[in-house]
């Protein structure tokens, strides 16, 4: 609801007024100033027109001398084109600068007889427009504008808003607005040549383009504003290259998707679904070659599969073997490991490649353990059944090792090599000889990798076919809240691992045999054997504690 609030009696009969009212973008600042407003049929002018009206003495009927052109503009008097924006109507304000780039005078130096004879001496008020108005903040009368900055710049005075809308018309310095219909063609080249450049060129190269044009846009509207005063439409052209950025990306995505789906479903029965979403994920996961990473590898086989096998025929071994597979491959897939490859009987996985994971020796170790679980549920489930069961041996190793897509260049695939993985692969061996309670070792490097949360047992120090230098294995017992060995035994098993180290022998036993009272274990057992052997036949004192295996 518009109302009209003029100024007292004695100010209306002495002087002509005009409206005050001011112009807020969303943002709350000030662009755009108020050219009149019609009320009970009356047309009132702004402070600045009626002061321009004043200034050339326009008199009679204001449509004699404020006359509407046919683009929508006004002509007050004979040759100041006042530039109309909007049905308010108003026009855009052409800023002469910051605050304060119109002189400003106090008020007490003006009514001071000295000073103003000083400013009249002067010429101050000569051939000028005076506008008179309040510049502290306490009256409450200051604005944002486009040159103000926060922290930075001042608030501006409503009366030099005013000055700058009086100075421009007689200046006529008002800014331009370029043809909205160019500004539609504009769009429509950002548009075609932005869905050019991302359907010929790589995604990269496409999200580059768009930035460059955009901010290359974005600098000539600054400058052609700065320079000609001309004002070009930054939403339109600017929503256009956004629209086809994100347009030709939504249909990129699913186009490629219906392809990769295409993809995953030839692939998903050859390889790991980690390893097909690394593949459809980039191009170059098809590349020849490897590098360098630290990865755990884990490796598990059946025990004694080969008379396994004699006993029962193929179709009950194939049964069998797909039904113990696809429960292990699940569980190495739930933690994220990759399947690399099956040899027999033999599962290999790598847990850290081709998605980089920093828990990649926890993940295996756990891995591991839920192995040895679900092999648990299917015996019980195959002594039901009436079908013989089978054990199975672990080796974990963490180091570092070469992956990638190794082989020939014709054909080759995605794996991992190298002495960390040989290690994981006999570790997996030497359960035959430490025959532990979960039939999970891992290397020194894997439990330096490990936290609290699952315990291990030292087993010994050994040195593997093939390599010079030994490497402390350790049984994965499980998780810390579930108790394996007691306290007890560990405390005579410790203490006589100790005195084996030692040599001493008939202290090494003796601790040997007091926990085989508590619990009985097989590696216990074991060095029971190994202390009689060698105090029977003693090493020598060049003997540095590690066992050599002979065999792989």
């Amino acid at each position: 609801m518009t109302s009209l609030l003029p100024p007292i009696k004695k100010l209306r009969e002495a002087a002509p007024f005009g409206l005050a009212d001011t112009k807020f973008d969303t943002d709350g600042f000030v662009r755009r100033y108020i050219l009149f407003r019609d009320y009970n049929e009356t047309r009132y002018f702004s402070i600045g027109l009626s002061t321009l009206i004043s200034y050339l003495d326009l008199r009679g009927d204001y449509t004699d001398w404020f006359k509407e052109t046919d683009k929508g503009d006004f002509v007050l008097g004979d040759s100041y084109l006042v530039k109309k924006y909007d049905d308010l109507p108003s026009t855009f304000i052409n800023y002469y600068g910051p605050a304060y780039s119109f002189r400003t005078i106090s008020y007490e130096q003006v009514v001071d007889d000295e000073g103003f004879e000083l400013l009249f001496e002067r010429d101050t008020f000569k051939d000028k427009i005076v506008l008179i108005g309040a510049t502290v903040s306490e009256l409450h009368d200051l604005f944002s504008t486009p040159f103000f900055i926060s922290g930075g710049e001042t608030l501006t005075p409503g009366v030099e808003i005013h000055a700058n809308f009086i100075q421009s018309v007689l200046d006529q310095n008002f800014i331009e607005e370029v043809n909205i219909y160019l500004m539609y063609f504009l769009t429509l080249i950002f548009t075609l040549l932005i869905a050019y450049l991302i359907k010929r060129t790589k995604p990269v190269i496409g999200i580059l383009s768009a930035v460059i044009i955009g901010g290359g846009y974005f600098a000539l509207n600054i400058l052609f504003f700065a320079k000609f005063g001309l004002l070009l439409n930054f939403i339109t052209p600017i929503g256009g290259i956004a629209l086809a950025f994100l347009g030709c990306n939504v249909y990129q995505y699913f186009s490629e998707s219906k392809e990769k789906l295409h993809i995953r479903s030839v692939f998903k029965h050859y390889l790991a679904e980690n390893v097909v979403d690394t593949v459809l994920k980039s191009a170059d996961g098809l590349t020849f070659g490897g590098q360098r990473q630290h990865l755990t590898v884990l490796f598990s086989d059946i025990r004694s599969f080969t008379s396994y096998s004699e006993r029962h025929t193929p179709e009950q071994v194939v049964t069998n073997l797909g039904e113990y597979l696809t429960e292990m491959v699940d569980t190495i897939l739930k933690y994220g490991g990759m399947l690399d490859k099956f040899v027999g009987d033999e599962i290999m996985a790598v847990f850290g490649a081709p998605y980089h994971m920093e828990d990649h020796a926890l993940r295996a170790c756990r891995t591991a353990l839920e192995m040895i679980r679900a092999l648990d549920r299917l015996k019980e489930k195959w002594e039901q059944e009436g079908r013989e069961t089978f054990n199975i041996g672990i080796g974990v190793n963490t180091g570092d090792m070469i992956v990638g897509n190794l082989g020939s260049e014709q054909i080759f695939d995605y794996t991992v090599i190298g002495d960390a993985v040989n290690l994981g692969a006999r570790l997996e061996g030497i359960n035959k000889v430490y025959r532990t309670a979960n039939n999970i070792i891992i290397s020194e490097f894997t439990k330096e990798e490990l936290d609290d949360a699952l315990v291990t047992r030292q087993l010994d120090s050994v040195r593997v076919k093939g390599k010079k230098e030994p490497v402390a294995i350790h049984e994965l017992v499980g998780e810390k809240e579930v108790i394996v060995y007691s306290g007890e035994f560990l405390s005579h098993y410790e203490e006589a691992l100790r005195l084996y180290k030692k040599m001493e022998w008939d202290g090494a036993y003796q601790e040997f045999k007091k926990g085989l009272q508590i619990r009985d274990d097989e590696v216990s057992r074991m060095y029971i054997k190994r202390c009689r052997h060698l105090k029977k036949y003693p090493p020598g004192e060049e003997w540095d504690g590690v066992f050599t295996l002979k065999t792989k």
